[in-house]
């Protein structure tokens, strides 16, 4: 890094800036498994505003047809298998992160943030196999507006790299993906 370069690590990903330009770098055990990143044209993964789609991983989530429910409800966890998606198809299994761009508002007029947290599906243990981490999120969202956030997910530990996603107060999601770690 040169002199202008700032470096900050969030969890095992290093944000790395420079004189107009930031790049994401992969730290620790990422880093040292060669992963490259891949761009994909941008591809809808999730909206829970339509029609449900079938890639939630957890049976609790699922109509009688086998779609998981529209809306997400308060305190709602959903697990979803990115490589499933017959909407976004060719997206690999074992991936060791996703680049995501997230949109996110609740319902109701309280005017109260709520959060969105998106992290790694682990296979075992909490509710369906994932507990809510604690103290974190990846964004906030307001009522009855749209909020956007990228991220750089880590994929989970099952063999699809799947994701879960939670938000605090009813409200609807939508996930897009635009490249992937490999």
């Amino acid at each position: 890094m040169g002199a202008h370069d700032v470096a900050r690590t969030a969890g095992r990903w290093m944000i790395l800036m420079g004189v107009g330009v930031a790049a994401l770098a992969p730290v620790g055990a990422v880093g040292q498994t060669g992963q490259d990143f891949y761009a994909v044209t941008p591809c809808r993964l999730v909206d829970t505003r339509h029609a449900p789609h079938k890639d939630v991983k957890e049976p609790g989530n699922l109509t009688p047809s086998g779609y998981p429910r529209g809306s997400f409800a308060g305190g709602e966890i959903r697990s979803y298998d990115l490589t499933l998606s017959s909407d976004c198809p060719g997206l690999p299994s074992g991936v060791g992160g996703w680049s995501l761009q997230l949109q996110f508002t609740t319902s109701g007029g309280s005017g109260v943030p709520s959060f969105l947290l998106v992290w790694p599906y682990v296979s075992a243990g909490g509710v369906g196999g994932q507990t809510v981490p604690a103290n974190e999120s990846t964004m906030l969202g307001y009522a009855d507006r749209w909020t956007a956030n990228s991220a750089i997910i880590p994929a989970g530990n099952d063999a699809d790299g799947s994701i879960n996603v939670f938000v605090q107060n009813a409200g609807d999601v939508i996930v897009e993906i635009d490249g992937y770690f490999k």
